[in-house]
């Protein structure tokens, strides 16, 4: 045993007052060990929860009935299963992490949480709900989820076993490993690899404590990172190149819809990346906020793209830019035969003619220059037929063939045009057309093989490639960034 500590006790005490999960992920990482972290939308019930003890792998199975007379499985008669005896046989400091089922029902609820404080245990970590949120936070009993949903296990569920090895999101779960969770996200330890993990995250936890109190001093960060020893000349060199080649610097960019959701993301990863941002939208209050946000290289205004005889002037008083993102969108849920003309004709004025009138003024400026990027955003509906959305779908089908065109005239004045189809992306569109929809949800997280949403950030990390000299000879690209979802049955 390292010297670091001396039992279970005093390193979850070091880990909750020193680590958090993205130190102990790296070194991780570093020993090889590369796919430890448990989904992303694996999150605590409050950002503050911190889980950390041994793995007590709890397994579930779907069911269709709540007692099943005709099965020739005890287990199957009664109507949780065997989950009552896995939680009485949690021991204090373990963890009831618990997987198998699909995302239908909530896997943990209030009275287990006040049955697991009685015995002492750690906390909850299960692949799918929980519920009883309130009475888990009154008891502040660290509980990691996909989130809530009241639904019970009891006619949909049941636990088939206990302390065997589980696949949690893809991730293999042996009882005894170490789970550690936070607001960044839940690591499953080896046993085999805790002493090596916790001990290079202890001392990297400390080495950057002193890069900090070193910053704060008024020393640059890169002679901070070379005194403290964290890389080597030949590392900063080689990092400092790679970095180059997705930097902004000097550049302007305007991002339409870029006051929330996927053009919020996309705007933030560009400022960060050293670019000057407009971004356009209807709501001035949210591009207010918005821009309060991203800070002093993004400025605003507001503009309804439909304005298309406004369009020209609205180039003009912007001025030349380098990038242009089309990502200003409206969504329609409705059925096919119940669209008016009127209502078809918006989404396609949103989601095509205003892409058109933008790009093509934006880019008579860029062919001044000789270079640009337009970026351009469709989405899966242009892959895959989806139910509700015939005007969404088939503006951003449409998104293709604008595509093509527009790299046909544009490539030789030297600007490239490349387009982006998100997945289902955390967004308020999103989840305005799904958190009253469970079964859609559903059916939604079922086409996904990676099992979650994606963030705005990823699309913008896609925008960014698209957009910097690391994407230089990228053009007429329709790339889905999507967790596998068009390809996947």
């Amino acid at each position: 045993m390292t010297t670091l500590w001396k039992d279970d006790e005093e390193l979850y005490q070091i880990a909750r007052t020193e680590l958090f999960t993205a130190l102990v992920g790296d070194v991780l990482d570093k020993m090889g060990y590369l796919h430890q972290f448990l989904p992303p939308c694996i999150k605590p019930l409050r950002r503050d929860m911190i889980v950390i003890g041994r793995a007590m792998p709890v397994l579930e199975a779907d069911v269709f009935a709540e007692r099943q007379q005709d099965t020739h499985l005890d287990v199957m008669r009664k109507p949780f299963g065997i989950m009552f005896e896995a939680l009485d046989q949690l021991k204090a400091g373990e963890v009831y992490i618990c997987s198998g089922s699909s995302p239908r029902y909530a896997l943990w609820g209030g009275l287990m949480s006040t049955r697991a404080i009685a015995i002492g245990a750690a906390g909850a970590v299960v692949d799918g709900f929980s519920r009883d949120t309130n009475e888990i936070l009154r008891l502040n009993f660290p509980t990691f989820s996909q989130g809530t949903y009241a639904q019970d296990q009891g006619p949909r569920g049941k636990v088939i076993d206990y302390r065997v090895p589980i696949e949690f999101g893809g991730i293999k779960v042996n009882p005894g490993d170490i789970v550690f969770g936070d607001l960044d996200g839940v690591i499953i330890v080896p046993r085999e690899a805790e002493e090596e993990a916790f001990a290079g995250a202890i001392e990297k936890a400390r080495g950057e404590k002193q890069v900090k109190q070193a910053l704060e001093q008024g020393m640059s960060t890169v002679e901070a990172f070379r005194k403290f020893g964290f890389y080597t000349e030949e590392d900063y060199e080689l990092l400092e190149k790679v970095l180059k080649q997705f930097r902004l610097d000097n550049q302007r960019a305007v991002v339409t819809g870029g006051g929330s959701g996927l053009g919020l993301g996309i705007a933030k990863v560009f400022v960060e990346a050293g670019a000057e941002v407009i971004i356009i939208g209807r709501n001035e209050e949210k591009l207010r906020e918005a821009q309060q946000q991203l800070g002093e290289r993004c400025s605003f205004r507001a503009f309804d793209v439909t304005n298309l005889g406004e369009i020209p002037q609205l180039v003009k008083e912007i001025g030349t830019i380098d990038i242009l993102v089309n990502c200003a969108g409206v969504h329609l849920k409705k059925w096919a035969l119940d669209v008016t003309d009127e209502e078809f004709l918006n989404v396609l004025n949103v989601h095509v003619m205003s892409v058109f009138a933008l790009s093509r003024e934006f880019a008579k400026l860029m062919a001044e220059k000789g270079k640009g990027s337009i970026i351009l955003i469709s989405s899966m509906t242009a892959i895959m037929g989806m139910q509700q959305v015939v005007a969404y779908t088939t503006a951003k089908s449409a998104i293709l063939g604008l595509q093509r065109s527009l790299v046909a005239d544009l490539s030789q004045k030297g600007i490239r045009v490349n387009t982006i189809a998100p997945g289902w992306i955390d967004t308020p569109m999103l989840h305005k057309a799904i958190d009253n929809d469970p079964q859609r949800k559903a059916n939604i997280m079922r086409r996904i093989p990676m099992k979650y949403f994606g963030q705005p950030e990823d699309i913008g990390y896609a925008a960014l490639y698209l957009s910097s000299p690391a994407g230089s000879y990228v053009n007429g690209v329709f790339l889905p960034v999507d967790a596998g979802a068009s390809e996947s049955f």
